[in-house]
């Protein structure tokens, strides 16, 4: 007996352990806003769910689908990951927007002088002094293709007068100056790239790769999510099997406290030994120590589940309200084998980077082309004596002009590029190597997955049948005790070995769920078998750059 007041010891000095904690956390500082704001989350959440009482413990009482769907919406850690999407798609409006039109203008005055030295003539030097006002604008737009689309205007309003020094040493004599004079011109450029950066294929690429940054992104968010549905589905089941297992020790409780009462009015009407009595009692107290053990390991699997749901300020615990069935689900490996290799998120992000290496190979490959390019230009130019009045001569060809320069660069000794397109290549084949080896072992976890769902469907079975026959001889030994005709370590004995019976088929049940769990995250079904709404963002549109 001493060692069931021990147990009464502890679980008084854990209650005051608890009391302790919770008067600590109390007098903690608390931010007001966040306060609120967890606290408005927190009822909102638990006015979707029941609340139930189990001896002194209240409860939440929540499905799988409740916590997984959870799990999805409260996971600080998953909302981190959503964030890449953000910054990928950032990259990706940059790239579409790098051809965007941009427009140079310029205002400028200028004052300058132009000297000679007249050796034949009267004068020592004749200079010319200018003075300038000068108003410009340039559009320039890039095009997917490669070409380059330039329009300039310029409009010059200058006058000029002559400066002459007589002999070496004088004072500069000035004149007057000229009339205003303004000249305007309107010129137009075409750069034209012909192997070299030529062609949308080989200009789009930035775009290709932003949108496989953000489709990269998807991924890692949705393998980040289906890892967070495996942990918090099977710490779910572990809860399942450890609830449904304390209350197989809390019914062993309470038989063996039945027993030791029958064997303490036996003892008292002379019909038994104080050794029965005392065996009785060393069963009681086994079993509520294992009750209490269970009790403790449901405890910290609940505090694991609500860690996961990101609900600390939880005031209360948890109960499954799932339990495990009896299954007999059929699969189709060679469909199964497609899912998996359509959604398994770490084959798509590695071939993601070959797609991505792929495009940088051709990069690669445009930088080692014939740089070949082809320069037009046009411009219409006009002599007025007033502002913008040089507009009207646009229209006389005799005042236009125009240019045509084609220009090879060819590079000497370049073994540079040689060199990395091998590196591309190796690269290349490096992630093709990668992506047959994870789809042999996609294959492999496939079926390895199926085959441990056959032998937990027949663990389930065998384990049932164990189950029934342990209870069923537990029973008639109770009846036979009771009738006098077996001892208390008959029946303690059978009671343990029915006990352990009833664990294990719960265990196997709760392994075959555990089993399925697995396979629908391998083949990424546990989205649609729990009715499951993903925050994966969409994937970007396939618009490129203009």
């Amino acid at each position: 007996m001493s060692f069931l007041v021990m147990i009464h010891a502890l679980r008084r000095l854990g209650r005051m352990a608890l009391a302790v904690a919770l008067g600590v956390a109390a007098s903690l500082p608390i931010v007001p806003g966040e306060s609120q704001a967890q606290g408005t989350d927190l009822a909102d959440l638990l006015s979707r769910v029941k609340i139930v009482r189990e001896g002194e413990r209240e409860l939440v009482e929540v499905d799988l689908r409740s916590v997984l769907q959870l799990a999805l919406e409260r996971s600080q850690f998953l909302e981190s990951s959503r964030l890449g999407v953000d910054i990928a798609r950032s990259d990706l409006i940059a790239a579409q927007e790098r051809n965007n039109p941009s427009v140079t203008s310029g205002l400028g005055y200028s004052r300058s002088l132009s000297s000679s030295f007249d050796l034949t003539g009267s004068n020592f030097a004749a200079l010319s002094g200018t003075e300038a006002l000068t108003l410009s604008s340039a559009l320039t737009k890039k095009v997917s293709s490669g070409i380059t689309y330039g329009l300039a205007y310029s409009e010059v309003r200058a006058r000029s007068r002559s400066v002459t020094i007589p002999k070496e040493g004088d004072v500069p004599q000035s004149g007057d100056f000229d009339e205003w004079a303004d000249v305007s011109a309107l010129s137009g450029t075409m750069s034209i790239p012909f192997f070299q950066d030529s062609g949308a294929a080989i200009n789009d690429i930035p775009v290709r790769l932003g949108e496989l940054g953000v489709h990269s992104s998807r991924m890692t968010i949705r393998r980040d999510e289906l890892n967070v549905l495996s942990d918090i589905a099977k710490t779910y089941w572990r809860l399942v099997g450890l609830q449904q297992g304390l209350v197989v020790r809390r019914a062993a409780v309470r038989l063996s406290e039945q027993l030791l009462q029958d064997n303490q009015a036996r003892l008292r009407a002379g019909v038994l030994s104080p050794a029965d009595v005392q065996a009785s009692e060393t069963q009681l107290a086994s079993d509520r120590v294992s009750a209490l053990e269970f009790e403790v390991d449901t405890v910290v699997v609940e505090d694991q589940v609500r860690a996961a749901l990101n609900l600390k300020d939880l005031p209360y615990g948890f109960k499954a309200s799932d339990a495990p069935m009896s299954r007999r689900d059929t699969f189709d490996a060679a469909a199964l084998q497609r899912m998996v290799f359509d959604n398994e998120p770490s084959l798509q992000l590695l071939r993601a980077q070959l797609a991505s290496a792929q495009y940088v190979l051709a990069q690669a490959e445009n930088q080692n082309a014939t740089n070949l390019d082809l320069d037009l230009g046009y411009v219409l130019n006009g002599y007025s004596a007033g502002t913008l009045g040089g507009i009207a001569g646009f229209s006389q060809t005799d005042l236009h002009g125009y240019s045509a320069k084609l220009t090879w660069t060819l590079p000497l000794f370049d073994t540079r590029s040689a060199e990395l397109i091998r590196k591309r290549n190796l690269e290349i084949t490096q992630l093709q190597l990668r992506i047959r080896d994870l789809e042999s072992s996609l294959t492999v976890q496939l079926q390895s997955s199926l085959r441990l769902l056959d032998f937990a469907r027949a663990e389930v079975e065998s384990a049932r049948v164990a189950m029934e026959l342990a209870k069923a001889q537990l029973r008639n030994e109770v009846d036979r005790f009771r009738l006098g005709k077996t001892t208390s370590f008959q029946v303690a004995q059978l009671q343990q070995d029915a006990r352990a019976a009833e664990e294990r088929e719960i265990l196997a049940r709760t392994r075959y769920e555990t089993f399925l769990t697995d396979l629908l995250i391998l083949t990424g079904n546990v989205y649609s078998y729990y009715n499951l709404h993903s925050r994966l963002p969409d994937e970007p549109s396939s618009a490129g750059a203009q």
